[in-house]
This record gives structure tokens, sequence and C-alpha cells, in this order.
């Protein structure tokens, strides 16, 4: 089956971009894209089956699905992460 994601870790990061996250699900391999709204993420780095790290993009604030994509198989986790303006 595809990939799935469970959660992201941190749950939010501010508008600017650059927060690292974890994202928690199940086969990852291989140089899988990751989202955030629509917005790709940077330096993603798949440490294992089951966790991949990421850098958030700029983006207008909200809330917003996560959209990681291993080859032709498409796993959401629907408003999994927020972003705030910076303190």
């Amino acid at each position: 089956s595809g990939p799935t994601v469970v959660s992201i870790t941190p749950a939010s990061g501010t508008t600017l971009g650059g927060t690292e996250i974890s994202i928690i699900g199940t086969s990852f391999s291989g140089t899988p894209t990751v989202t955030l709204g629509g917005v790709a993420c940077t330096g993603v780095r798949v440490l294992g089956t089951t966790t991949i790290q990421a850098g958030t993009g700029p983006r207008a604030a909200g809330t917003v699905d996560v959209v990681v994509t291993v080859g032709t198989a498409i796993a959401t986790k629907a408003a999994g992460v927020t972003y705030v303006a910076p303190a």
C-alpha cells in the first residue's frame, strides 16, 4: 500500500517558513516530495520508512493540508500544519 501521514511535529510554524518539521507515517521511501498547503518543503530527508524531516516554505497564515508524494502514491494529512505570524 501507499504512504500514510500520521502526525507532524511541530504542528505549527511561522509564515516566514524555515521551520524544521518531522512527519511520522508509513511507507516512506525514495525521494518523496512534501507540500504544505501547496507550498513545497525544502531539504526533504527520509530518515527511514516512518519518518521524513523537512523545512517549511513561506506561506500566508492559516491551517493547511500536508501532502507527501512517493512516486505516484499520495498521502494527505488534512489540516496537519498551522502557519502563524511571527511574534
